[in-house]
């Protein structure tokens, strides 16, 4: 009779472990250089951030969704995972929120779709965030519309640069320089 119980606790254990972990994981790996030294805590992308504080933050997500993006394809989180990332980046404060996928538009965009729909602006962002100037690379970004207003257009913007960082995913260099460019420069937003 006791075997069985430890059974039925050992049992009840991995259940409520499994549920738990269920509901505080991240899909996202937060695992890559420069992610906490950056330089730009006080990059806000023109104000599409609601702190200024969250520059590093913000571009450690960006970075992440680009590594899943190489993998899966799929840009933006759907609100679920998105909560539990929040929850354990311990941000609720910075507008990462409004990067969830189900939106419509360019918010539900998977790489093969911003290949398809946003393929030239793509291609100009990556061939003007080369450095030769941060000013051609924030104009490229600024001309990417996809939505009937400023915040749909900001989200498209946020689309292509995380495709571009799912094809970079090895040039960490690159993409943290394209980053502090456009979270230091973009114009105000909203």
């Amino acid at each position: 009779m006791k075997k069985a119980t430890n059974v039925w606790v050992f049992i009840f254990i991995i259940i409520v472990n499994v549920a738990f972990s269920q509901k505080t994981n991240c899909t996202l790996d937060f695992e890559f250089k420069g992610a906490s030294n950056s330089s730009n805590e006080n990059g806000d992308w023109g104000g599409f951030l609601n702190q200024n504080h969250c520059g590093t933050t913000f571009n450690g997500y960006l970075k992440a969704l680009g590594v899943r993006a190489n993998q899966t394809g799929f840009i933006f989180l759907d609100s679920s995972e998105q909560t539990r990332c929040l929850n354990s980046m311990k941000r609720f404060d910075c507008g990462m929120e409004k990067l969830t996928s189900g939106g419509g538009g360019c918010s539900n965009y998977s790489t093969a779709d911003v290949e398809q729909k946003l393929g030239n602006e793509l291609r100009s962002l990556s061939e003007n965030c080369r450095f030769a100037s941060c000013g051609s690379c924030v104009r490229s970004w600024e001309s990417i519309n996809g939505g009937s207003n400023l915040e749909e257009s900001m989200i498209c913007r946020f689309a292509v640069l995380v495709s571009l960082t799912s094809l970079k995913v090895e040039d960490e260099e690159n993409i943290q320089r394209i980053y502090e460019c456009l979270s230091n420069n973009t114009r105000v937003y909203g």
